[in-house]
């Protein structure tokens, strides 16, 4: 295989940039965040989303335990957040804590997960199946409930200049 075309052209691909949410007990906000950007819709009926997590993430290790997450969608003016929300637990154990949530305290059916509040919109995700991908774990999940917070395009792989793919 040609390496250099097989990264290129993996480069090429659109990743958007999403906030990945689940309740976390022993976080100080009972959050943790982290930034993913291998996302994509999977059903129209039943609605259903995939997000592919690395193997040894924290935010795995949680969705696996509660079998619950959220993902809120990024406007192109939120890299900061996604830039701090990207770094691993290990090395930043709180990085949550000065994040800003959205109230969703009148939520009906028990306590929803994290939504970030510069979000544009955020879909709340019920844990379906994980598939081990590599040095991924490909999540599968019904997508239980969604809203709507404000416009704008969504923030992408290529207007950060990261690189996370290929």
């Amino acid at each position: 295989m040609n390496l250099e075309a097989k990264k290129q052209v993996l480069r090429s691909l659109v990743y958007g940039i999403y906030v990945l949410g689940v309740r976390d007990e022993e976080a100080a906000t009972g959050a943790h965040l982290t930034t993913v950007s291998w996302v994509t819709q999977l059903s129209f009926e039943p609605p259903m989303i995939g997000v592919a997590l690395h193997r040894e993430s924290r935010a795995l290790a949680i969705v696996s335990r509660t079998a619950a997450f959220s993902l809120s969608v990024l406007p192109s003016s939120a890299r900061a957040i996604a830039s701090k929300l990207g770094r691993s637990s290990a090395d930043v154990r709180d990085k949550s804590a000065s994040i800003a949530l959205l109230d969703r305290s009148g939520h009906l059916g028990g306590l929803p997960a994290p939504v970030v509040n510069v979000a544009t919109g955020w879909l709340e995700c019920t844990l379906h199946h994980q598939l081990e991908v590599g040095d991924h774990v490909l999540v599968t999940a019904h997508v239980r409930d969604a809203g709507i917070i404000g416009d704008g395009s969504t923030l992408t792989l290529a207007e950060t200049g990261w690189r996370y793919s290929g």
